[in-house]
C-alpha cells in the first residue's frame, strides 16, 4: 500500500498533500521559533524606551543616505540613523548592523544606534535572483508533477 502511494501515479495526490503540509508546517515552525528573536526598526521606533541603552542586532537592512557620519537604514517605511565608521559600504547596499540603540541623547529624542560593526552584503542581490530562479523552477516542476491533466492528476500518459 506504501509503495502504492509512493512510487505510482495513484500516490500523486496523497505526496502533494505530504508536500504542502510540510511547507506549511515548517514556515508555521519558523514564525513560532524563529521569529521576534531580534528586534527589527520598527520595534525600535515604536517603543524607544524599552530598547534605550539596549545593544540590538540589525540584519539584512537596505541603506540609504550614507554620509561621513553614518548612514541610514531603511525598512519599508521606517529609517532609522546609524552613527559611527561605516568604511566600504556603498549607498543602497545591503547590511547588518550591531550597536548601542539611544532613545534620547542629551534630553533630546535621538532614535538612533551608535554602532560598533557593520557588514555589508554585497552578494545579497545574486542570492535573491538564485533563490527567485530555484522557486520558479520548483514551482514548474510541481506544476508538471502534481498538474491536472486529461481528469486525473500528474502528466499526460500515452500509454
Amino acid at each position: 500500500m506504501i509503495d502504492a502511494l509512493l512510487w505510482t501515479d495513484r500516490g500523486r495526490g496523497v505526496r502533494a498533500a505530504v508536500f504542502v503540509a510540510a511547507l506549511i508546517g515548517s514556515g508555521a515552525y519558523a514564525e513560532r521559533h524563529l521569529a521576534g528573536r531580534e528586534p527589527a526598526i520598527a520595534d525600535l521606533l515604536g517603543d524607544p524606551g524599552r530598547f534605550d541603552g539596549r545593544r540590538v542586532q540589525l540584519i539584512t537592512h537596505a541603506t540609504e543616505g550614507r554620509d561621513a557620519f553614518g548612514l541610514t537604514l531603511v525598512d519599508g517605511v521606517h529609517r532609522l540613523r546609524v552613527d559611527g565608521e561605516v568604511g566600504h559600504i556603498a549607498d543602497g547596499e545591503d547590511v547588518s548592523v550591531e550597536g548601542l540603540f539611544l532613545a534620547s541623547l542629551d534630553g533630546a529624542p535621538a532614535n538612533r544606534i551608535v554602532q560598533s560593526r557593520v557588514v555589508g552584503h554585497p552578494l545579497r542581490p545574486w542570492k535573491k535572483a538564485v533563490s527567485g530562479t530555484a522557486f520558479v523552477l520548483l514551482v514548474c516542476l510541481m506544476w508538471r508533477a502534481f498538474g491536472r491533466r486529461e481528469g486525473g492528476i500528474g502528466p499526460c500518459r500515452t500509454s
